[in-house]
């Protein structure tokens, strides 16, 4: 029988981002209910409502009968540390089965130090057991296990570009040779603009958008740029947001093992340098030579960058950065003196 999925993170009553494997945008969940589930009548509508509201309240599954003998079940969708971030609502008339309810799981998404997390099931299906141990996922990781169509409309989001408070979209991840269809369901409250709380669940196959002709064709073209790593960039902020390409062999990322940035100290200030080029004199291009990339096994791998600038609005947002791998460098590394800071709002 036919589920219904509720997000349950806003102040107001649950919302539906899916009907019967069909992504919602939020929609009204006594609309929904009437449709999905015409025989029931609207006192056991509102009643089984209620009993979502409450579970997602509580996290507590809840199962019951209305009296025209219909079995009812609302399970909650948990995100970390076990909190509900939504509900299934599942309901079969007397005598019929009532199924499972749709896969899905909650998740936080730290926009402001990049960090995804969520339940451990979902860690381990993109990247297996060695990321379950980590304080989260950083963005470009979570963006190459798990492939988002509308990936630049998801960044543009987080990055607080045109002030959203919401958004959703397709998602697709590889589990055991098969490609899974998701869909995506997220969003923020004005108190806390930084951190956005989501749902990502299984829609139906039928449900999958194909890929727009901006996405296919920027496609090619990476797939033609195969002999130097590409990334897209936070023009802001200088951060690492989404690999084009397989990234650099053998860097260690920040976000992966501590909180350091990736480029030598001296660097950072070479790259905020360049960037500040382009919001004071209009630039559309900027190169940054010899920057060294902090190496997992110690040592720097020098790259010379390339960025393109992608605006909206006219104002830069997004850079496509090249990075032609140069040498390697073993100059010692300033962040292990106990004297050494990192400048504010440093790069990955």
């Amino acid at each position: 029988m036919p589920w219904l999925l509720l997000d349950t993170t806003f102040d107001g009553p649950p919302l539906v981002i899916q009907s019967d494997g069909v992504p919602k945008a939020w929609v009204s969940a006594q609309r929904a209910s009437k449709d999905l589930w015409p025989g029931l009548r609207p006192e056991e509508q509102m009643k089984v409502l209620a009993a979502a509201a409450s579970t997602g309240r509580s996290g507590d599954v809840n199962t019951f009968r209305v009296p025209s003998g219909a079995l009812v079940a609302v399970v909650p969708v948990l995100g970390p540390h076990d909190a509900v971030c939504g509900v299934s609502v599942g309901v079969a008339a007397e005598g019929e089965e009532l199924g499972a309810p749709p896969a899905a799981s909650g998740y936080v998404f730290d926009a402001n130090r990049r960090m995804f997390h969520a339940g451990e099931k979902v860690v381990e299906a993109m990247g297996g057991r060695e990321l379950v141990d980590r304080n989260g996922i950083t963005f470009p990781e979570v963006l190459r296990y798990i492939h988002v169509p509308d990936a630049f409309g998801m960044m543009t989001a987080v990055l607080n570009v045109g002030n959203l408070d919401k958004w959703s979209g397709a998602a697709t991840i590889e589990i055991g040779g098969r490609a899974v269809h998701l869909w995506t369901s997220m969003s923020r409250r004005s108190t806390a603009v930084d951190r956005w709380t989501g749902v990502i669940h299984v829609v139906r196959d039928d449900q999958h958008p194909s890929p727009s002709f901006d996405a296919a064709a920027l496609s090619a073209v990476t797939a033609l740029q195969d002999r130097h790593p590409m990334c897209v960039l936070d023009l802001h902020k200088a951060r690492l947001m989404m690999w084009m390409t397989d990234p650099p062999p053998g860097i260690q990322w920040k976000g992966t093992v501590d909180d350091r940035d990736t480029p030598h100290p001296d660097d950072v200030v070479r790259i905020f340098q360049a960037v500040q080029s382009i919001f004071v004199e209009g630039r559309e291009r900027a190169e940054v030579t010899g920057v060294r990339l902090r190496r997992v096994e110690g040592g720097w791998t020098v790259v010379d960058c390339t960025g393109s600038v992608v605006r909206q609005g006219g104002a830069p947002v997004l850079a496509f950065i090249e990075m032609v791998i140069a040498g390697e460098s073993f100059d010692p590394d300033p962040t292990e003196s106990p004297e050494h800071t990192s400048p504010v709002g440093s790069p990955e």
